[in-house]
C-alpha cells in the first residue's frame, strides 16, 4: 500500500499558510481531536533544492515519503483500526511558486500525502465542511526525509 507525509500548511482542507513562528502546518481530525503536523523553520533550512527540470533525480522518492508519512500515521492510529483507512493521494507541492513556469528553477519541495477513513460516506475533494464531518489525515513531508509529526491540540471539533 502506498505511504507518505507531506509538507504544507493545511487548515482543515483549505489552502496553506505560515504561522507566526516562520513554521508551516496542515491540521487533521481523529476521533474529533484536531492534529497539527508543522514544519520548523530549522527543518525548511535543512530541505535541499531540486529543479525538477534539471537532470538530478528527485531527492526523496514518492514512493518513500509515503513510507514515512504511513509510519507517522500509524503512531497515531491503532493497529485494530488502521484497515478503515487509505490513502486518498498524494501531492507534490514547491515553494515560491510565483515565478513563471518557463522560470521555474529550483526550488524546496515537499510531499502532502492524505489519508481517509474509508467508512466516509464522502470521497470528494477535502473542503472545511467535509473535513469537519470526517476523519482525515494531512501528513507533510519535506524531501530532507524527515516526516513532521503529528501533534494533538486541545482543540476539538465540535
Amino acid at each position: 500500500m502506498m505511504r507518505k507525509c507531506l509538507f504544507s500548511m493545511l487548515m482543515l482542507g483549505s489552502l496553506s499558510q505560515t504561522c507566526a513562528e516562520g513554521k508551516m502546518w496542515i491540521t487533521s481530525v481523529y476521533k474529533g481531536k484536531i492534529y497539527e503536523s508543522c514544519l520548523s523553520a530549522e527543518q525548511f533550512k535543512r530541505m535541499p533544492v531540486w529543479d525538477p527540470f534539471g537532470a538530478r533525480e528527485i531527492p526523496l522518492s514518492p514512493g518513500k515519503a509515503i513510507q514515512l508519512a504511513r509510519s507517522t500515521f500509524e503512531e497515531v492510529v491503532p493497529k485494530n483500526e488502521r484497515s478503515n483507512w487509505l490513502l486518498k493521494h498524494v501531492e507534490l507541492k514547491a515553494f515560491d511558486v510565483s515565478q513563471p513556469y518557463e522560470r521555474a528553477g529550483p526550488k524546496k519541495w515537499y510531499y502532502i500525502v492524505h489519508f481517509w477513513d474509508k467508512r466516509n460516506p464522502v470521497f470528494a475533494e477535502p473542503t472545511p465542511a467535509i473535513t469537519r464531518k470526517h476523519e482525515v489525515f494531512h501528513l507533510i513531508v519535506p524531501m530532507d526525509g524527515e516526516c513532521c509529526k503529528l501533534v494533538a491540540t486541545t482543540r476539538r471539533m465540535e
